[in-house]
């Protein structure tokens, strides 16, 4: 079928196999163009520490409307969180509907992650595009020590015997405990103290 008129159309297909069928829908646009978004900031490679101030902006542009206006755009922040045995998930941070500029403040959270900004573009007639951005982080290298060398300690979820070195992203708390008692080479160990003076397991930057 041939649609002439521009304006958007709801077409289906039905399957059908036996005594069972189903049908799948789909909103098309003939005779419109999506939008044309342009990310004009951050940029992408941008490095950020927990805690930064990271202003945003945009605009789109439409083959039938023109310019679109501010309540054409509509932003959304993601933190991509990922780890070598599970692979990568997301978690919605904000959402800025209706501007074309605003800003947010980076969240603290442990590496490996980073920031993923969306803008979707969306004409009159409901047609839209979307243009996204990855946003890494800066990273720093926590070392722990032992006396003696070779006891069990963690930061987060990483434990090992030290000494040993954990990434970071700056600016974001982290959690260190020893482990108290444990035993090494035959010889029985309790906790005394960290470095900075904290107790055995807590929070630091």
């Amino acid at each position: 079928r041939v649609y002439r008129r521009a304006r958007p159309v709801t077409v289906a297909v039905r399957v059908t196999r036996r005594r069972t069928s189903d049908v799948a829908r789909l909103r098309i646009f003939p005779g419109n163009l999506p939008p044309e978004v342009k990310l004009a900031a951050p940029d992408r490679k941008l490095r950020w520490s927990a805690g930064e101030r990271i202003r945003f902006s945009g605009s789109a542009r439409d083959a039938q409307d023109g310019r679109l206006g501010p309540r054409a755009l509509d932003w959304e922040l993601l933190l991509r969180h990922c780890r070598v045995e599970e692979g990568c998930h997301t978690h919605p941070l904000q959402s800025f509907p209706n501007t074309r500029r605003g800003g947010f403040t980076t969240p603290e959270h442990e590496f490996p992650a980073y920031l993923r900004l969306r803008v979707t573009a969306t004409d009159r007639a409901g047609l839209a595009s979307t243009r996204s951005i990855s946003l890494r982080p800066r990273t720093a290298r926590v070392q722990l020590h032992t006396d003696p060398p070779g006891l069990v300690v963690g930061l987060n979820d990483t434990y090992g015997p030290a000494p040993f070195a954990v990434k970071v992203i700056p600016g974001a708390r982290f959690t260190i405990t020893a482990l108290s008692p444990q035993e090494a080479n035959g010889i029985e160990y309790e906790w005394v103290s960290w470095s900075d003076g904290g107790a055995r397991s807590h929070e630091t930057s």
